[in-house]
This record gives structure tokens, C-alpha cells and sequence, in this order.
């Protein structure tokens, strides 16, 4: 995490939404804490539910959103190479237990993205 380029951005008065990387409460709490306006968790959600659970029971909804790839129906996490991890069995959907209030899918196409509200 740069929070230096963080901490600069966000004093130009820009909400600024950070991610990548975001794997620990502290990590979560140091981007907010440095200036940004929401963090995004995108593998660690999916891999590590509690962390998104914490950070959601911590700082909210409003300052907490998940951001999951999907390539070909699957879901693609940890960027690079890695083939994409299957969803099956796995729920995307938000979950009252976590504190999600809405979701939104953004389907990568070869064309450009298509995205729905559940």
C-alpha cells in the first residue's frame, strides 16, 4: 500500500476509493484512516470472510465495498495468471450477516461489461 499517494489525493478534497492488497483489519483501517473515502476488498472477501465481516461491523457499508471479477462465469481472484476459481457452491449474493446492503455484478464480455443489481 502507498498511503503517501493516498494521503496526497485525498487532501485535494477527491473521494478517493482504494484497494488492492487490502488483506488485514489494520490494512483497512490504515487506508481509511490515511484519507480514503471507501476501501475495496476484492479477493480477500471472497477468501476471507471474516475480514469482510470485520471491516463491515467496524467501519460500514457506506465505507466498505466488494469488488469480484468474473470471467466466463467464473470468479477470477488474486490478479494474474492464476486461472479463475470457480463460484460454485459459493454465494455472491449479499448476506444479511455481514452487513451487506446491496450487490452488483459486473460481467467481464469481449465486447466491454455488463452490470445488474440483486
Amino acid at each position: 500500500m502507498n498511503l503517501d499517494h493516498l494521503r496526497r489525493i485525498a487532501s485535494l478534497g477527491v473521494p478517493v476509493q482504494y484497494g488492492g492488497g487490502l488483506r488485514s483489519i489494520g490494512a483497512v483501517d490504515d487506508a481509511l484512516l490515511a484519507g480514503a473515502a471507501r476501501v475495496i476488498l476484492g479477493t480477500a472477501a471472497f477468501t476471507d470472510p471474516a475480514l469482510l465481516e470485520q471491516a463491515l461491523q467496524k467501519h460500514g457499508p457506506e465505507r466498505v465495498v466488494v469488488s469480484v471479477d468474473v470471467r466466463r462465469g467464473e470468479v477470477a481472484i488474486e490478479a494474474g495468471p492464476r486461472p479463475p476459481m470457480s463460484a460454485s457452491g459459493r454465494s455472491l449474493r449479499p448476506s444479511s450477516t455481514t452487513g451487506c446492503r446491496s450487490s452488483r455484478t459486473r460481467t467481464s464480455t469481449a465486447t466491454g461489461c455488463s452490470g445488474r443489481e440483486f
